[in-house]
């Protein structure tokens, strides 16, 4: 492929960060609140997959090694040679390949909120998640709020913020949800991870109710070397902790 065929947002200047999202997400869904901090050190390239953003969905089904080159050809695109990478809950598993892939590429990873493959409660609520997208959107978009955030920040939500959450979301929707949430469902990276040598930041998020945090530890008990560590709130972490994430990143990338 001579082309990303991925839209995607740039902003910034510094070292290269590029940014992979998660399943049902997109750059501005997943990244929003912490891309106007990372983009005052970093030369930020965040792709959307197939069927986020402006990219438009596939018509066949997503495979790990197609976006994992996808991913690198959009950062050489935008003139970076070499990049660290961050990943988020998808993007982790993608991150982790891109490294394994493209080792003359990767300078560093942070992998946030992710998994080398799914555990077994993660993986009945995905493929909960993935069963509601048949149906109203109103029902995964109240799924997706019980999930994605904490359950403190959840019992704090009045009757009002929660419905106007759940309109969001449901509003928010990628059109290739499905197909993303396809490929997370049959992602096994963990043959990877001991091939990782480059500097890497595990990050879970501690009160994750959608990929626990256990997923993440497993990826740090793999990766040789690797930090490990956790910030606060659950699965949204660009909802929830959006400064601890921004900082944790820089701390580790431009130490």
């Amino acid at each position: 492929m001579t082309t990303s065929e991925l839209s995607a947002t740039v902003a910034g200047s510094g070292p290269a960060l590029l940014l992979a999202h998660g399943a049902g997400g997109g750059i501005e869904l997943n990244y929003r609140p912490v891309l106007r901090l990372l983009e005052r050190r970093f030369s930020v390239i965040g792709p959307d997959l197939p069927g986020s953003g402006a990219t438009p969905r596939s018509t066949r089904p997503l495979e790990i090694d197609d976006l994992a080159d996808r991913l690198v050809t959009a950062a050489a695109e935008k003139g970076h040679r070499t990049f660290a990478v961050c990943g988020y809950s998808l993007g982790a598993a993608l991150a982790i390949r891109v490294a394994t892939r493209h080792p003359d590429r990767v300078t560093a990873l942070v992998l946030t909120a992710g998994s080398a493959a799914l555990d077994g409660p993660s993986r009945a609520k995905i493929e909960k998640w993935r069963s509601l997208l048949d149906g109203p959107r109103d029902a995964a978009a109240r799924y997706l709020l019980s999930v994605m955030v904490s359950d403190r920040y959840h019992r704090a939500l009045t009757p009002a913020r929660a419905d106007g959450l759940t309109e969001l979301i449901g509003l928010g929707i990628p059109a290739g949800s499905a197909d993303q949430l396809d490929l997370l469902l049959r992602i096994d990276v963990s043959a990877d991870l001991a091939a990782i040598t480059v500097p890497t930041l595990v990050l879970a998020a501690a009160g994750d109710r959608l990929l626990s945090a256990e997923n993440a530890k497993r990826i740090a008990a793999g990766v040789g070397g690797s930090r490990y560590a956790e910030l606060d709130g659950g699965h949204a972490t660009a909802l929830e902790s959006p400064l601890a994430w921004a900082k944790a990143i820089q701390e580790f990338l431009l130490p």
